[in-house]
């Protein structure tokens, strides 16, 4: 019965240490309007500097 319990609170702590780590991955999302053609691009975790269709540079201010 003991061993129950701990695989049930292993099992519980893996479940909300995925909630945890896609709520953090949603909040990182970036998305960019390139000025020159009007391209949306969406970047998680990075900063796009250059529009990937392109090449012109991209504002810093991005928008969600």
């Amino acid at each position: 019965m003991a061993i129950l319990i701990v695989y049930v609170g292993v099992f519980l702590a893996i479940i909300l240490l995925a909630i945890l780590f896609y709520t953090l991955a949603v909040q990182s999302r970036k998305n960019y309007t390139c000025p020159a053609c009007g391209e949306r691009i969406q970047m998680e975790h990075l900063e796009a500097s250059h529009c990937n269709m392109c090449g012109a540079p991209l504002d810093r201010a991005y928008t969600d």
